[in-house]
């Protein structure tokens, strides 16, 4: 099953294909690692990039996916998404999160399989990275969370 992490930003600065790759894979998996589109020559300066996969740990596991979302009627449907897990989970959005959401100027979303200690360690940062550099906020499946990882909302477990 795969887990989803977005990290919704107010910024619009466009963060460069190498910078990302340095934040989330260099350093963290070392040779075992590789990048699809791979970052070499231009493609590092590139601003323009929409999504790569990073290949880590040999092939014994999947590989996490990284997309930015910068569509403005694709970053409106997940604010709308946002709004109806407040209504749905039946919480009160104290912290203003939904307006934050459509306030984005654009979102990463991380998909990943099972994962290594490393491999959270990695997320983790990268999430704090982008939501303190962009003005942005954390989603995960089990709610939303500051830049520094502090919860904001939680939502109930399913039974």
């Amino acid at each position: 099953m795969a887990g989803h992490i977005y990290i919704h930003c107010r910024s619009a600065e466009m963060i460069t294909y190498g910078r990302i790759i340095r934040l989330m894979a260099e350093g963290y998996f070392g040779s075992s690692t590789h990048v699809n589109p791979p970052n070499r020559g231009e493609a590092s300066a590139r601003t323009d990039w929409t999504s790569f996969e990073i290949f880590w740990a040999g092939k014994d596991h999947r590989p996490i996916y990284v997309e930015r979302i910068t569509d403005p009627k694709l970053l409106e449907a997940l604010a709308t998404e946002v709004a109806e897990k407040f209504e749905d989970n039946k919480v009160e959005d104290k912290h203003g999160i939904v307006a934050r959401v459509r306030a984005s100027r654009q979102t990463f979303h991380f998909e990943y399989g099972e994962l290594t200690e490393v491999a959270w360690e990695m997320l983790d940062d990268a999430e704090m990275h982008l939501a303190t550099h962009l003005d942005g906020i954390i989603e995960s499946i089990e709610g939303f969370w500051t830049e520094e990882l502090d919860p904001l909302v939680a939502w109930k477990p399913e039974k």
